[in-house]
C-alpha cells in the first residue's frame, strides 16, 4: 500500500498521480471508439436464426456479463462477414442502449463469436493504456451509473447515445495498477461465481428430494404403509372471515409483508400499526396460499403467528391439526402441484388466473399415513432449505466485501504501486 497526495474527481478524491479525464477524450485521443448497433433498415428481423453468432441486445446485457437465452436470436455466417463492423471481439464493452441504460458488459474470450444489436453500443479500447476489465469495474461504480442514468433521454424509456457516453467521468491509474485493481475485483468475482456454483447444485438436489420424498417414491428409515389421499377440505379449514374484505373497513386490512420465499419457508411478517380483531382471527401456525397469479410462487408458512392479526384478501389461511402444514407447504411447492392449479384455476388470460376456496378445499393430495412421516419429511426437506439460506447469506456477504474493495480500490483509498 502506498501514499500520494490526493486530487477530487468526478466519483471523490483519488490520488494525484492518476489522470481525470472523460471517455469523449480518450475516443478523441485515438485511444477508444464506439459503435452503435445495426438499424432495422441495416439489420432487418428476417435475417435473424435460430443458430449462428448469437446478438446482444439490451436482455442479454446484465450487470457485467452476457447472459444467452435459449430464445436470443443469432445471425448466420453470411450476415456476420457481410456487416464486420459489428461483429464483436472478446474485451469489447457493450451497453444498452435503451431501457436499463446503466448497464453494461464485457464480451468473454472463448468459442462464441458474438453480434452487436441494434439496441445496443460497443466500446473498443486500446489496450496499450486502458484495461478493459479495469474499465468493466470502474463502469459499475455507483456514481458512474448515475451519471450514465442522468445523461439518458427519454421519458417513457430511458434512451442512450454515443454523445451521451462520450460524458462519462474516467479516472486512470497506470496501467500496471489497472491490471492488479482488476485481478483483486476478479478473484472476489471467482468467489461469489464459486458460491452460485454451490447453491446451484444443492438447489438441484433439494428439488430432486422434493420429487422423491414428496412423491412417496423414496421412503426415510422407519416408516412403512401405504400414503392416503385427501382432500385439504377434511384435513383442516380456511378463515373465512380473513377472505372476505367486503364486510370490514378497506382500512382494517394489513397485507403480510414477505420475501418472495420459496414453498416451505417460513415468512418474515411485518403488520400494520393497529391490529383489528374478526370472529376467526389468525393466530398460531397457518399456511397462506396465495389465490392470485397462480404461476409464481404462492406458498408462506407462518409459524407463530400473533393473534388478531388480519390476512389481506389475496391469501386463503389454512389451518389443519390433521396434516404437518410445514409438509403440506412442500408438497403444494411441487412442480406436480403448481401444474395442478395451473390446469384448475379460473380467469381468462394468465394475469387473472386465479385460485377459488372451493377449488382449494377440493384440491386431492396423497400424503404420509402419519403425521410423524410428514414431520420427519417436513425437517429434512427444511434443512436443506437452512443450508441453501446459509450459503446465500455468505454469497449476500461476499457480494458486500467485493462492493466495499470496489469503492477502495477504484478511488485509490488501497493502492497497487509497483516495488511495493
Amino acid at each position: 500500500m502506498g501514499t500520494a497526495q490526493f486530487k477530487p474527481s468526478e466519483i471523490g478524491l483519488i490520488p494525484g498521480d492518476w489522470e481525470v479525464s472523460t471517455l469523449g477524450q480518450v475516443i478523441d485521443g485515438g485511444h477508444a471508439e464506439l459503435q452503435t448497433g445495426p438499424f432495422g433498415t441495416v439489420l432487418k428481423a428476417s435475417e435473424f436464426v435460430e443458430t449462428g453468432h448469437p446478438v446482444v441486445s439490451v436482455r442479454e446485457i446484465r450487470n457485467g456479463y452476457i447472459q444467452l437465452y435459449d430464445n436470443t436470436p443469432c445471425v448466420s455466417n453470411e450476415t456476420y462477414e457481410k456487416l464486420g463492423k459489428y461483429a464483436l471481439q472478446a474485451d469489447d464493452l457493450v451497453f444498452a442502449r435503451k431501457g436499463s441504460v446503466e448497464r453494461s458488459a464485457l464480451i468473454p474470450a472463448g468459442g462464441i463469436s458474438y453480434f452487436l444489436g441494434s439496441d445496443g453500443i460497443c466500446l473498443r479500447l486500446d489496450q496499450r493504456c486502458l484495461f478493459p476489465k479495469y474499465m468493466l469495474y470502474f463502469l459499475q461504480l455507483p456514481a458512474v451509473k448515475q451519471h450514465v442514468s442522468r445523461q439518458a433521454y427519454g421519458t417513457t424509456m430511458a434512451g442512450l447515445n454515443e454523445s451521451s457516453l462520450r460524458t462519462i467521468p474516467l479516472v486512470i491509474p497506470p496501467l500496471l495498477e489497472q491490471r492488479r485493481i482488476a485481478a483483486t475485483l476478479s478473484d472476489a468475482d471467482a468467489w461469489i461465481e464459486s458460491l452460485d456454483k454451490v447453491i446451484e447444485k444443492k438447489e438441484l438436489v433439494k428439488h430432486g428430494a422434493m420429487q422423491a420424498f414428496l412423491s412417496g417414491k423414496t421412503r426415510l428409515p422407519g416408516f412403512s404403509g401405504k400414503w392416503v389421499e385427501r382432500r385439504l377440505g377434511e384435513c383442516g379449514y380456511l378463515s373465512r372471515d380473513s377472505i372476505n374484505p367486503q364486510m370490514f373497513p378497506t382500512q382494517t386490512f394489513f397485507d403480510f409483508s414477505m420475501p418472495n420465499y420459496d414453498a416451505g419457508k417460513q415468512a418474515q411478517v411485518v403488520f400494520g400499526s393497529q391490529l383489528h380483531s374478526l370472529k376467526t382471527p389468525i393466530s398460531g401456525n397457518v399456511l397462506l396460499f396465495n389465490k392470485l397469479n397462480v404461476r409464481q410462487k404462492r406458498i408462506w408458512l407462518v409459524e407463530a403467528c400473533p393473534r388478531n392479526a388480519i390476512c389481506s384478501s389475496e391469501f386463503l389461511p389454512f389451518y389443519s391439526d390433521d396434516i404437518n402444514l410445514k409438509f403440506l407447504s412442500f408438497y403444494l411447492g411441487t412442480d406436480k402441484a403448481t401444474n395442478d392449479f395451473i390446469e384448475c384455476s379460473t380467469g381468462t388470460s394468465n394475469s387473472q388466473k386465479r385460485i377459488t376456496p372451493k377449488l382449494f378445499l377440493d384440491y386431492l393430495v396423497v400424503i404420509p399415513p402419519t403425521l410423524a412421516e410428514q414431520r420427519a419429511i417436513a425437517e429434512a426437506l427444511s434443512d436443506m432449505d437452512a443450508e441453501l439460506a446459509a450459503l446465500s447469506r455468505e454469497k449476500a456477504k461476499a457480494f458486500q466485501i467485493k462492493q466495499g474493495m470496489m469503492q477502495e480500490l477504484l478511488t485509490g483509498k488501497i493502492r497497487f504501486i509497483e516495488g511495493e
